[in-house]
């Protein structure tokens, strides 16, 4: 199998995104196996995969596959499907907001009873069907305690957990039985920095403690090359974010090809690409670059470049990151005097807007 890593398919994407669905639209015309993974969690995801273009079992997520939830039937899920746990509530509509807020009764003291907010619950902003999105949790003080996520698709995916400073003290991500299966614990270290250890329940049951994310993501790729391996055609990860990925790679327990891919300048100053500054984004992998199988730049003079300053002992192969559709050229050249032409006032504008740009940059 072919994986294109990734964080995310958010709704706003950026150049790396529209070049990986691009390359996927070739796959799909030369019948050629691939699948996304992508690291990052969102409860947006399979509404935004749907807007790509991109189906379930074309994408796998580190959150959904040790939840169990990378193949599920979308529902709607409303304010009248939640549990409250008590009749004895009043919700009133705050539209204006994209919310409800529902009241309850404190009968538990000495004290006459007392009506006081419990939950906000929050809808998504662009649904027309007022799905929920999350539901926040309040004591009888006003003080938020807990957090409960809800997935694009109906159901609980994650709830956040607060300490007494009104900071995230520890979140969970949900399997199918509603038991955790992913936590994340927030602490501060001797030196007061804040740290986050992360503790999985697998398939098997097994727990494993991760003292970073980047051990986590680890165990991820390794359980998915260990799903789909295959002695004979090894699979094969393109990073297409190196950075989220560059570690992890080198640990993997069963071989398998690996692609760096270069989707921008991979230096601070281009037209100095043999001594500027490298791209913070890909400096650890080009201080590791020999551990990739390959290393796929966007231009032949790119290429070049990676080539004369790192001398690498792994192909250097150039493979542009956009493409351009057939139909485009089946339907001919325009003729010069038939063309659209931009109006001068455009160019003028444009000009004028990058000369001040240019002017803001060199302030800074």
């Amino acid at each position: 199998m072919i994986f294109f890593i990734n964080s995310n398919m958010q709704k706003n994407k950026s150049g790396i995104e529209h070049a990986e669905l691009k390359r996927a639209q070739l796959f799909d015309e030369f019948k050629t196996n691939y699948c996304f993974l992508l690291l990052n969690w969102s409860v947006f995801l399979h509404k935004d995969l749907k807007e790509a273009g991109l189906k379930d079992d074309q994408v796998i997520n580190l959150f959904d596959y040790f939840q169990g939830f990378s193949n599920v039937k979308e529902k709607i899920l409303t304010i009248d499907d939640l549990d409250f746990g008590s009749s004895k509530i009043r919700i009133e509509p705050d539209l204006k907001h994209n919310r409800f807020l529902v009241w309850k009764t404190d009968y538990a003291t000495n004290l006459p009873a007392k009506e006081y907010l419990a939950e906000r619950v929050n809808l998504f902003s662009d649904s027309a069907d007022k799905r929920v999105f999350s539901r926040e949790l309040f004591d009888q003080t006003g003080n938020i305690y807990t957090v409960d996520f809800y997935d694009w698709r109906g159901f609980k995916t994650m709830s956040q957990w607060y300490d007494q400073h009104h900071q995230v003290a520890v979140q969970s991500w949900f399997g199918r039985s509603g038991a955790p299966v992913v936590d994340a614990f927030f602490r501060n270290n001797a030196q007061g920095d804040a740290t986050i250890y992360w503790r999985l329940r697998d398939h098997s049951g097994q727990i494993h403690i991760f003292s970073s994310v980047e051990k986590l993501q680890r165990f991820f790729l390794d359980s998915i090359n260990d799903d789909f391996f295959d002695k004979e055609r090894p699979n094969i990860f393109i990073f297409d974010r190196a950075e989220l990925g560059d570690w992890a790679l080198k640990k993997l327990r069963r071989p398998a090809y690996s692609v760096f891919y270069l989707h921008s300048s991979h230096t601070v100053d281009s037209q100095n690409a043999k001594h500027s500054l490298l791209n913070n984004n890909y400096e650890y992998a080009f201080w590791n670059l020999d551990s990739y199988d390959a290393i796929a730049a966007s231009t032949d003079k790119q290429a070049e470049d990676v080539k004369e300053r790192f001398l690498p002992n792994n192909s250097v192969l150039t493979i542009p990151v956009g493409s351009i559709p057939d139909i485009h050229f089946k339907k001919g050249l325009v003729e010069t005097s038939k063309r659209r032409k931009i109006p001068l006032w455009f160019l003028h504008a444009f000009q004028l807007r990058s000369s001040w740009i240019n002017y803001f940059l060199l302030l800074i």
